[in-house]
């Protein structure tokens, strides 16, 4: 299942490209496509329009559920997100709250599967990625030649209709949150290639106000002595076990590290 917000920003095209990658590659009755057109009504809405986007999280996995259930009551929701960008702990201090999204945090999937329970409706919610980082989703994947062949064909980037202001061919900015969890991952699997599609190198040209705050958040992370699972409920409770409590942190830890990695490379 895939979204778009239309415009510019050609994320339609990208996503069609890759299905018709992945059925010529797999038996095609097993890659099913159920795309939606998502943007805000703002002309002519009686209420005035929504111009943030902060029910996205609620719209995006409802639109999914309404998918599994089609299937059927018992089908899982699976929401392949990796641990890092699930916990989303806060860079800053200015980034607490809802100035960031936390759309697969287990908090607020928990939450939902509460909702989905009080009005009997059965299908859970799965993140089978939730303590891999996104470099070992990648290199660990069942299939990597082919990760290999399609991953400079997705698309990762916060701002993709940037590149019409910089009159630019390339699809990520470079220097966003996703671009940099991206290039992170993607240069643990040895598959990170700046020129051919990033505006902006973060190596040999560190700019954008996400960098500094990956800066920042890495200065305190290295500097920080105390238990890290204060540092990883700063974005919301966990509901879990203790083991599962030490996995989050776990994977926080090598995401951290992922990150701060690709960043200092020599």
């Amino acid at each position: 299942m895939s979204h778009h917000k239309g415009g510019n920003s050609g994320e339609k095209s990208v996503q069609l490209n890759l299905i018709t990658q992945l059925r010529h590659n797999y038996d095609q009755s097993t890659i099913k496509d159920y795309n939606f057109y998502v943007q805000p009504v703002k002309k002519g809405n009686k209420y005035g329009g929504e111009e943030s986007q902060r029910a996205r999280s609620i719209l995006f996995i409802s639109l999914g559920l309404i998918v599994a259930n089609s299937y059927g009551e018992q089908v899982s929701l699976v929401v392949p997100e990796n641990g890092l960008i699930s916990l989303n702990i806060p860079l800053t201090k200015t980034r607490y709250g809802s100035y960031s999204t936390r759309t697969t945090h287990p908090s607020f999937l928990h939450k939902v599967e509460k909702i989905l329970s009080s009005i009997a409706i059965q299908n859970d919610i799965v993140n089978p990625y939730r303590f891999k980082t996104k470099g070992e989703m990648l290199a660990q994947s069942k299939n990597y030649e082919l990760v290999a062949q399609l991953a400079h064909k997705t698309r990762s980037c916060a701002h993709p209709s940037n590149k019409r202001w910089v009159k630019r061919n390339e699809d990520h900015c470079g220097n966003c949150v996703p671009c940099i969890i991206r290039r992170a991952s993607m240069y643990k699997s040895e598959l990170d290639a700046y020129s051919d599609h990033y505006i902006t190198d973060v190596i040999s040209n560190p700019i954008g106000q996400d960098l500094r705050a990956f800066r920042i958040g890495l200065s305190r992370y290295s500097s920080f002595r105390g238990n890290r699972l204060f540092e990883i409920l700063k974005s919301g409770p966990i509901p879990c076990s203790d083991d599962e409590l030490r996995e989050y942190i776990d994977v926080y830890e090598r995401g951290m590290e992922e990150v701060e990695n690709f960043l200092n490379q020599k």
